[in-house]
């Protein structure tokens, strides 16, 4: 039997490598190296490729040498691997990771399929290469794609030793393969993660089944268990014993305090071995966080995951043959999860938080309860019911916490750029799956009320078949639709033909709007002929709706979502747009953006700015000149370049939220998007109602504009109007603010604001700017009809700007103008 399945096994596990591949490497290189979470990997990847790992020591002064010292040193040297096979660039960095992520895929299908049956290892493998906890640590250089990777191979390998029907040659090599394993797992996640929790979670299984006991099946398990189980007790106790305050300080008198660069014993290489980190201070102590990272990073699976989790302990009782089989794989699920949750919680509060290593046991879970809903014919109601809420609850977290999914990277505190609406990619993902988990769960296969849905439309299908209406309605859309072609082109060509000559333009736009929809009617009559086939494919087949709506967001996800974040992480674009403008001689300079991207992207030297007048200086130049800053920095930048040379900066590229490329001249072909040279001018601009004010002789207020124009611009509650103010500057006026004050009717409408929408504030005004800032308000619904004056000035604290000429009040305040609510 096991001959007989061997070839289209192996076939299969081609096809889950091939395709994990593709998911995992098809998108590495669209997006640049994130910054500064992937330049610390790279930059360590980077030392080791240049200088060797001997070069690596964590007390050194160079602050790349420290980074890689700190680093998971088997993630490094695969970057490095990467560096020296590839070249210096993200995609050469990434593509050893990727491949690690691929070969855990394929070590857990073979294992599962074995212990169980190669459909639940198809499954698993799904699972596993489909959520972002996996996918995202192995596309990335800050991931730890190696370390979920090698322990994926000790379990499946040694599961396979201890409980696979294998004959000897196989379980020997088994055994030596998943020995193997435990060194990159050391060196990959440290002693208590990468190698003792592992084995303890084998002993433990191998105990609860009895196999500690001697079987003349297997004489040999028996004293290899024994000594897994003396090596994992005598790693977890030294581990334990050196994370501890007496730990620390014996490691401490052990280095001696000669001035030593390794006097500190939370980062030795001893201490980084055994924990797979450094100590870090305030690091996450909360028990729930591992919880969090799973339930969020299991997207879109973790809409089942309480189910599945809840499966292993209901999963049958044994009799049947195919349960009693899986048996070792959900008790190394349960007690794989168990201990790497306790260990890794434990770590977490000294060394920080790890992406979750018994990910791939989450992904046998999974695969287990899918098995399950596959060999059951009766509806899941309440299952479905459960998986809706828990739906719900995700993309509620997901749209308030958009980085929740990413948690699982060690990103520190990061935040998604506010122009990046992730809703857009976990909203419909999320329903889409929920709704897809409601029809597999609520649907059993020999369910009545669908029973007799599918009856219907059956015989609804034949009646119609039967009296020839499809030939019908085809012969008359194609009529209809060569009408209205000939009508189309007639009337889009203005011959002077009758009857389309007598036809009103509004008929002959109706007649155009209609050209389509026979079209439209005949495509909608192929998608209901392929709509209904699929529900009755996957009437019989209903788990495999959940693979197909997981693969296509997970695709999506990997090749569409994480490329378009990266960009918004990455400095590549900047960088390739100044490679691609840029003629020879042409500098770049760099003002507080913190980056090292310029190592990875530009070939030639960049200049270093330390202050807005240096690049303004930089900038004043005849000969084309570009620089990088951060998109923060844009008001500080122009400012400084139009008090030096009376013009805006020009911004040659904007697709990043963090980045600009500024630049003192723009070419033929090339735009300028600088949106302060809307706001900030050199001429005084026209001005629909001129009013006359001056504050200290400092800011004069020119006038406003109400945003009707050509209407009447009276409005009623409730509605929106935009207002523009005009400012003169003669001297700048620093830690001033805006306030507006719209009063009448015994009500007022609080307005203030940093000019320019905070874009442009008083601090960076010049002698000579006019200011054209502009305010949209929403009259609120209580107020009562009648003018409103709108009255403005300028604050410092308890302090305002004094109006020394124009129309205001006692309390400096100027009368800006009115607004008349109908």
């Amino acid at each position: 039997m096991e001959g007989a399945t061997s070839g289209p096994r192996l076939v299969t596990a081609l096809v889950v490598f091939g395709a994990t591949a593709i998911l995992l490497g098809a998108g590495l290189g669209r997006s640049g190296i994130w910054d500064p979470w992937e330049i610390d990997a790279a930059d360590a990847g980077r030392t080791i490729a240049l200088e060797g790992v001997g070069s690596i020591d964590p007390g050194s002064t160079d602050r790349e040498i420290r980074t890689a010292s700190r680093a998971p040193w088997l993630r490094s040297a695969l970057i490095a691997f990467g560096f020296r096979l590839g070249g210096t660039s993200e995609w050469s960095g990434r593509a050893g990771l990727a491949l690690a992520g691929a070969l855990a895929v394929l070590a857990l299908y073979l294992c599962v399929s074995r212990l169980a049956d190669e459909r639940m290892g198809i499954w698993a493998a799904l699972c596993l290469a489909t959520s972002p906890l996996f996918y995202l640590n192995a596309s990335l250089m800050m991931g730890d794609a190696v370390g979920i990777a090698s322990i994926c191979a000790v379990w499946s390998l040694l599961a396979l030793a201890i409980w696979g029907e294998l004959g000897l040659v196989p379980r020997l090599c088994a055994w030596l393969l998943g020995f193997a394993a435990l060194v990159p797992a050391l060196f990959a996640s440290g002693a208590l993660v990468g190698v003792a929790m592992p084995l303890f979670a084998l002993v433990l299984v191998a105990a609860l089944r009895g196999d500690l006991r001697p079987a003349p099946a297997a004489p040999e398990r028996l004293p290899v268990l024994v000594l897994i189980a003396i090596v994992a007790g005598s790693i977890a106790a030294v581990g334990v014993w050196m994370t501890t305050a007496a730990g620390l300080e014996a490691l401490a008198r052990a280095l001696g305090e000669d001035g030593s660069p390794l006097a500190k014993p939370g980062e030795t290489f001893s201490y980084m071995l055994m924990t797979g980190g450094v100590t870090k201070t305030g690091a996450l102590r909360t028990f729930d966080s591992l919880i969090e990272q799973v339930a969020h990073g299991m997207f879109p699976w973790s809409v089942v995951l309480p189910l599945a989790l809840v499966g292993l302990f209901v999963a049958g009782n044994g009799a049947e043959p195919r349960s009693a089989r899986e048996a070792p794989l959900r008790l190394l699920a349960i007690a794989g999860l168990a201990l790497s949750y306790g260990v890794q919680a434990y770590l977490a509060g000294r060394v920080g938080p790890r992406a979750f290593a018994a990910t791939p046991l989450v992904a046998v879970a999974l695969a287990s309860w899918i098995r399950q809903l596959e060999r059951s014919d009766a509806p899941r109601r309440f299952e479905a019911f459960v998986a809706c809420v828990v739906g719900a609850v995700l993309l509620r977290d997901f749209l308030l916490y958009p980085d929740s999914p990413l948690r699982s990277l060690d990103l520190g505190e990061m935040k998604f750029p506010a122009s990046y609406r992730v809703g857009r990619f976990y909203a419909p993902a999320i329903s889409v799956f929920a709704l897809g988990t409601w029809y597999v769960l609520s649907q059993g296969a020999g369910d009545a009320p669908r029973a007799r849905f599918v009856e219907l439309w059956a015989g609804l299908r034949r009646r119609v078949r039967d009296e020839l209406a499809w030939r019908t309605a085809a012969f008359v859309l194609a009529a209809v639709w060569i009408y209205l072609g000939v009508s189309a082109i007639v009337i889009l060509s203005g011959w002077p033909i009758a009857p389309w000559s007598m036809m009103t333009r509004l008929a002959q736009r109706a007649h155009l709007a209609l050209f389509p929809l026979p079209l439209a009617a005949a495509l909608a009559i192929v998608a209901y002929q392929a709509g209904w086939e699929g529900v009755r494919f996957l009437s019989s087949r209903r788990p495999m709706l959940l693979g197909a709506l997981a693969l296509v967001i997970a695709c999506w996800g990997s090749w569409g979502f994480l490329p378009r974040l990266g960009q918004e992480f990455s400095a590549r674009q900047v960088f390739d747009t100044y490679e691609r403008l840029r003629r020879p001689g042409e500098t770049l300079g760099e003002f507080h953006t913190g980056s090292r991207s310029a190592a990875y992207y530009s070939e030639g030297g960049v200049n270093d700015l330390s202050t807005a007048a240096a690049v303004a200086t930089f900038l004043a130049t005849e000969e084309r000149r570009f620089v990088v800053f951060p998109e923060s920095e844009l008001a500080a930048v122009t400012s400084a370049v139009r008090a030096k040379t009376r013009q805006h900066v020009r911004i040659l590229d904007d697709r990043s939220s963090r980045l600009l490329l500024g630049s003192n001249l723009v070419r033929s072909g090339e735009r300028d998007t600088n949106p302060l040279r809307a706001f900030v001018l050199s001429r005084e601009p026209s001005i629909r109602h001129r009013v006359f004010a001056s504050f200290e002789r400092k800011i004069d207020y020119l006038g406003y504009d109400l945003g009707r124009a050509g209407r009447d611009e009276t409005l009623g509650a409730g509605e929106e109007l935009t207002i523009t103010y005009y400012f003169r500057c003669n001297q700048r006026p620093p830690g001033y603010k805006m306030f507006v004050h719209i009063d009448g009717q015994g009500a007022r409408l609080n307005g203030d604001h940093d000019p320019v929408d905070g874009k442009y504030p008083l601090r960076y005004w010049a002698q000579g700017d006019y200011i054209v800032d502009r305010q949209t308000l929403r009259v609120p619904a209580h107020f009562r009809p009648g003018d409103y004056t709108i009255f403005l000035g300028f604050f410092e604290g308890d302090r305002r700007l004094s109006v020394v000429e124009g129309p205001a009040d006692d309390v400096n305040r100027v009368k800006g103008g009115t607004l008349v609510v109908r």
